[in-house]
């Protein structure tokens, strides 16, 4: 019998929903995608050290382990993130919402 192989696709990436006009540079969306890029940073690097560790790593992993070890990765890099993670979604917000503001302020000319 073969294994059963999930694609990755199957993990679906958060989707901001189009607000405010469909602009996608509100808040609420620049909250999310500074969280989105915050978890895959982690999710990468939890990755990486995991490929580090090479075949057995410190515990042997049993096949469900190995299986799904790319997605448990993910999901500590989303709860990390939702939980303030490394500070790097803050950074990223705060610098974004700097840029938001001035393209607002030149599309908006005062009369």
């Amino acid at each position: 019998m073969k294994p059963v192989v999930l694609s990755p696709l199957l993990i679906q990436p958060t989707v901001t929903p189009q607000v405010n006009g469909g602009r996608k540079d509100t808040p609420e969306a620049l909250h999310q995608a500074a969280q989105d890029f915050e978890a895959l940073f982690i999710h990468m690097m939890m990755k990486a050290g995991r490929e580090g560790l090479g075949e057995g790593g410190i515990v042997p992993q049993g096949n469900g382990e190995k299986f799904f070890a790319d997605a448990l990765d993910q999901e500590f890099g989303r709860l990390a993130a939702g939980q303030g993670g490394f500070g790097i979604a803050r950074q990223l917000e705060a610098q974004w919402k700097g840029a938001v503001a001035s393209d607002d302020n030149d599309s908006n000319p005062a009369p």
